[in-house]
């Protein structure tokens, strides 16, 4: 089934601004050159209610005053940066009090540090610029998350992939291949570390038997039983049950002497 296209990402003009200043009459001012030159802009005269505001994520830029009363321009980018990480952050100023301006800068809350009375083709440029910015990082954290969701499905595949590569369909077992690299790893930590473990053996008597009078279907019935059996007796996480082939099956058990092999294989037979 043909997917559409994707649409197209919106246009830098479409995206909210905010603007925050605690006169009204700065505010309107700005607003109308803003949107006489088609961008979109809310306005706001409150700091505490514009920390609120921010917090919706719906803005892609703020341009705030500093000297406000309850709440700072400086502390509320600061909020904003903690928060919404994506968002432009411009300081619009008549104080440019070189304190105010070092901490506004280190500490990444201001991106543009722009002094009234504003110049508006100075300050637009800065506005585009930082809309631009903003939109850039919310494309590259969309495609960061779409990238880790696929190296995430991508790692279940492959585990998915491995394991099937090292069980049997029928039973759910380790298979030879499987067995294998478990008996080789488990000889090399004995010759190690002295390790000791057992290895089992066995076959169903007269299977053939089952699959030549009963049928195949019968015959799988079995194996599936034989194999729960097994994997229901011995120690979860500790042993290990392969399908070694056919009707043949081996049991690995690590840390165990021949003494308590037979006793577990006893128990294994009786099942």
């Amino acid at each position: 089934m043909n997917r559409p296209p994707p649409a197209p990402p919106p246009s830098v003009d479409a995206a909210l601004i905010l603007l925050v200043d605690d006169e009204e009459a700065v505010v309107r001012a700005l607003a109308r050159e803003l949107r006489a030159s088609g961008l979109a802009v809310e306005t706001c005269t409150d700091p505490l209610e514009a920390r609120q505001r921010v917090a919706s994520g719906k803005y892609a830029l703020i341009v705030t005053d500093n000297r406000m009363p309850a709440l700072s321009g400086v502390a509320l980018l600061e909020h904003a940066a903690a928060t919404v990480p994506d968002v432009g952050r411009i300081m619009l100023t008549g104080y440019a009090e070189l304190e105010t301006v070092l901490s506004a800068v280190n500490q990444g809350a201001v991106q543009r540090f722009v002094l009234k009375p504003w110049n508006p083709g100075e300050l637009l440029g800065h506005i585009r610029e930082c809309l631009e910015r903003s939109h850039l990082r919310k494309q590259n954290r969309e495609l960061l998350r779409q990238l880790e969701e696929k190296n995430a499905a991508l790692a279940d595949a492959n585990l998915e992939l491995s394991r099937q590569a090292s069980r049997d369909a029928l039973t759910g077992l380790h298979n030879r291949r499987e067995f294998d690299a478990q008996l080789e790893r488990q000889i090399h930590l004995f010759g190690r570390d002295r390790q000791p473990f057992c290895l089992a053996l066995g076959d169903i008597d007269d299977f053939k038997g089952v699959n030549d009078t009963q049928g195949h279907p019968l015959g799988d019935a079995v194996l599936k039983t034989v194999a729960r059996a097994l994997v229901s007796t011995l120690r979860d996480g500790v042993d290990s049950v392969f399908r070694y082939g056919g009707e043949e099956f081996a049991i690995l058990m690590r840390s165990t002497t021949a003494e308590g092999a037979r006793h577990a294989l006893e128990r294994v037979i009786q099942a």
